[in-house]
């Protein structure tokens, strides 16, 4: 009989050891499963927080500009193309006609398109590398446009160089007279000492049109480091030159703000 009993209680602690074990193990199980769980939810928060912060918004890439620049240049592609054939919707009777049609339509695209960058306040690249283009034709409406729009722009070196090759020196003063207050933007920069060679050069050697609207314009860049330059470029001329009388009054004028 109590060899019985000792079987029986040995029987239940050893049960109740199984027991344990069992519950030890399920909660060791479910702690994992928690834990596991909440590693998921943690790695798909920092995954969509991740890729939220990745994407691209709407605002991030400006379409903008790009479409505006290469619809216009489409268009003055085709129109530009005019030039090579006869056979475009322009009077074709007269060659020089035909001509002036085209350059009218180039500058009509080129206007439309600077109300465009004006009205939205656009800067890019392409539209400098496009109003460089044109400021470089030979047709003086098309060159305004041109300036125009370059005026939109920031000031660069390649923007500066083609104002001054390109526009400087052409014969219609009013074209001059945009380039010299296009040029004020560039004055007090590294390129000062450029801008006043080329114009003591177009002074001396450029176009008469020219050289009057410089003349007139060119208390605008006067200093006290150059003054004495431009009054010996007005010596030079001659006391019959007329750009050299406007010189002369310009520097005077500038004498007398400057006392």
């Amino acid at each position: 009989m109590t060899l019985f009993r000792f079987f029986i209680a040995t029987i239940a602690l050893a049960t109740a050891v199984l027991m344990i074990k069992i519950t030890a193990i399920n909660q060791e199980d479910g702690e994992k499963s928690t834990n596991k769980n909440k590693t998921v939810r943690d790695l798909a928060s920092i995954s969509t927080s991740t890729t939220k912060a990745d994407r691209p918004g709407d605002n991030d890439i400006d379409s903008t500009i790009p479409a505006i620049v290469a619809s216009s240049k489409q268009a003055l592609v085709q129109l530009e193309a005019c030039y090579e054939v006869d056979n475009c919707n322009f009077p074709s009777t007269d060659p020089r006609e035909y001509g002036m049609a085209i350059g009218q339509a180039i500058k009509a695209e080129l206007h439309s398109l600077y109300q465009k960058i004006e009205t939205s306040k656009l800067t890019d690249e392409s539209i400098s590398t496009m109003a460089r283009h044109y400021l470089s034709t030979p047709d003086g409406y098309i060159k305004e446009e041109a300036l125009l729009i370059l005026a939109t722009q920031p000031t660069s070196e390649a923007n500066l160089y083609a104002i001054l090759n390109h526009v400087l020196d052409y014969h219609d003063a009013n074209l001059t007279d945009m380039a010299m207050n296009e040029l004020v933007r560039y004055k007090n920069s590294e390129h000062g000492q450029i801008i006043n060679d080329y114009l003591k050069k177009n002074l001396l050697t450029g176009g008469h049109f020219a050289g009057l609207t410089i003349a007139k314009s060119i208390s605008l860049f006067l200093n006290e480091d150059n003054i004495r330059d431009y009054q010996k470029i007005a010596k030079k001329m001659g006391p019959q030159s007329q750009s050299a009388k406007f010189l002369l009054a310009s520097i005077e004028d500038y004498k007398k703000k400057h006392e």
